[in-house]
């Protein structure tokens, strides 16, 4: 299986914070990619932290409404983001770090749980 690298950019994102420092608490998995310790603390505090970032997503972009378990979507329109005129330039920022997030989140479980 080939991992997908995380930015170095990206890690230091859920490292600056002193308040979510413990929910962020960052391993690694089998494959060499970055994992949230705790992946039930760091949904819950990415819940609110990147809340305007989901919601871009799902009211702009017309996503299913992102969950523990339905979230590759969000990730994927990430990428494309700066092409959509709908949103703000606020709004494409917190998807892309809502899609960080999600892009650690997603290496704390096994493939075949990813949707």
């Amino acid at each position: 299986m080939e991992s997908d690298k995380v930015a170095p950019k990206v890690l230091e994102q859920f490292a600056s914070n002193p308040e979510t420092t413990e929910a962020y608490a960052l391993g690694v998995n089998q494959y060499g990619d970055p994992v949230f310790m705790n992946p039930k603390k760091a949904w819950k505090a990415a819940k609110k932290e990147y809340k305007e970032g989901r919601k871009a997503g799902d009211h702009k972009l017309h996503l299913k409404h992102s969950s523990k378990t339905f979230y590759m979507a969000y990730i994927e329109a990430a990428k494309t983001v700066d092409q959509n005129d709908e949103l703000t330039d606020l709004q494409k920022k917190r998807l892309k770090e809502w899609a960080n997030f999600l892009e650690i989140y997603k290496n704390s479980f096994p493939e075949k749980a990813r949707r």
